[in-house]
């Protein structure tokens, strides 16, 4: 079952307005040899779920925002064997009793989830919240998010691989990790405050305009380039191809320069300046 929108997510809402226990989607499980597919949708304004999921399922291309979780839900929950989530935006939601705003992966045995060229901004709660096995997150930018952290691992979160992707300004920690499992594997990745690994770096992302919830990498940024190609996307959130100068960018947002050009082709100036 693919289910796809016409014009894509500006154009396609689900809003849920609030209602009492009301889910944007959701799915239960009907084939577990052969994921669903989602492609182009904003859901909005859940009180409940965004997305409650216990069917296999690839998430491309959606927006999670504005939901406000009273008690106990959350804006995606899954408990399916595998969730693909790409090129998704997850901003601006409120996390209800458990504290999570963004991704809530639960306990299932052989389980796979894997995220991919998403950015998890802005949120009032912790971003991810996984206690299942397997969980890649790549070229993800993770961000701004209020009262929490950006990952959260505890329980069975065994193995957990975290590659080219940014983690900045949460508020609690840009990781929890629980003493019952091992330390994530992380390279070529922006940690804020640091964290041991191949490639990984400490050092301000300089985003476009964060406070507006642009997340972009604009010039200077020290996440250009210095990812690795290693399973990175062919392209980034927006479709930019990747890479597209020297090597691969961390974060969800390939830098072309193109926000540059338009900044000053607006004002008047030579684009002559604009180069990685």
């Amino acid at each position: 079952l693919t289910l796809v929108s016409e014009a894509g997510p500006d154009a396609t809402i689900i809003d849920c307005e609030y209602a009492s226990n009301v889910r944007g989607l959701r799915y239960e499980s009907i084939n577990h040899y052969i994921p669903q597919t989602v492609q182009g949708f904003t859901i909005q304004n859940s009180s409940r779920y965004g997305i409650f999921n216990k069917a296999d399922l690839i998430l491309e291309d959606c927006r999670i925002t504005g939901c406000v979780i009273e008690e106990s839900g959350y804006p995606i929950y899954t408990a399916s064997e595998e969730l693909i989530i790409s090129r998704c935006v997850i901003s601006n939601n409120v996390g209800g009793s458990y504290g999570v705003a963004g991704v809530r992966f639960n306990m299932r045995d052989d389980s796979y989830y894997l995220i991919v060229n998403s950015l998890i901004t802005s949120n009032t709660g912790s971003s991810i919240f996984c206690n299942s096995d397997q969980l890649d997150i790549t070229n993800c930018t993770i961000a701004d998010n209020t009262e929490g952290y950006g990952v959260v691992l505890i329980d069975k979160s065994i193995d957990v691989n975290i590659t080219n992707c940014i983690l900045w300004n949460n508020a609690h920690g840009q990781i929890f990790v629980d003493d019952s499992v091992p330390d994530p594997s992380i390279c070529y990745s922006d940690i804020m405050g640091g964290w041991e690994g191949e490639g990984n770096i400490d050092a301000d992302p300089l985003f476009l305009d964060p406070e507006n919830g642009d997340f972009h990498l604009t010039l200077g940024s020290p996440c250009i380039d210095t990812g690795t190609s290693a399973g990175a996307p062919e392209f980034d959130f927006e479709g930019d191809p990747r890479p597209f100068g020297d090597g691969v960018d961390m974060g969800a947002d390939e830098y072309t320069g193109k926000y540059l050009l338009e900044l000053l082709s607006a004002s008047g100036q030579s684009p002559m300046i604009v180069d990685r």
